[in-house]
């Protein structure tokens, strides 16, 4: 009798485990503009429909709006931008020589929605001008054809996927969870 309690404990506890993960997709999918605006943090100034990103999308913020140096979506409020991905921001912070962190985040993905605010809060008290962060779409809605491209360059083959550029090479590329501490330590002085 004791060694069918294991296994039925184990299948139970799997169950469960999975109907929670299903619960929290459907709450992820099901978020609408009025749900997002109610957990903006009172410091950052939201633009709402009055600009619009490079596919001409009004009001796209979830946090910061619009950077008007960067034409893009600004997710945190410190010296050290973290960009929703653009092609054009991208590129511009290449150009500039600065160091480039890509977060590889996928919408349905309970890890990568848990640890946003880590890596905001890192990236807020790393304050450093000369590196720049992206949230990059991965295998999700949101998710487009460059972004889709960079995944491919860099070998990204799973969301939570972390990659360091510096002077335009990666100098890290790892799959795993950040805290707030892990981004201040692995982006300071690179």
């Amino acid at each position: 009798m004791k060694t069918y309690i294991v296994p039925i404990i184990l299948i139970v506890f799997v169950a469960v485990g999975g109907v929670l993960v299903v619960t929290q997709m459907e709450k992820t999918e099901t978020v609408g503009k009025g749900d997002i605006d109610e957990k903006i943090p009172e410091k950052v100034e939201v633009i709402k429909d009055k600009e619009s990103d490079k596919d001409g999308n009004q009001g796209k913020n979830a946090v910061g709006g619009f950077d008007e140096n960067m034409d893009g979506v600004v997710l945190n409020s410190g010296v050290t931008k973290y960009y929703d991905f653009s092609q054009k921001q991208f590129e511009k912070s290449l150009d500039e020589g600065k160091v480039v962190y890509l977060e590889f985040y996928a919408n349905w993905c309970t890890t990568c929605i848990s640890q946003e605010n880590d890596i905001i809060q890192g990236l807020n008290e790393l304050n450093d001008p000369n590196v720049v962060g992206f949230r990059v779409n991965y295998k999700d809605n949101d998710t487009d054809k460059y972004e889709k491209n960079l995944a491919d360059k860099y070998n990204v083959t799973y969301q939570d996927t972390k990659v360091v550029l510096v002077n335009n090479k990666p100098v890290y590329n790892e799959l795993g969870v950040w805290k707030a501490a892990d981004v201040v330590k692995n982006l300071s002085g690179l």
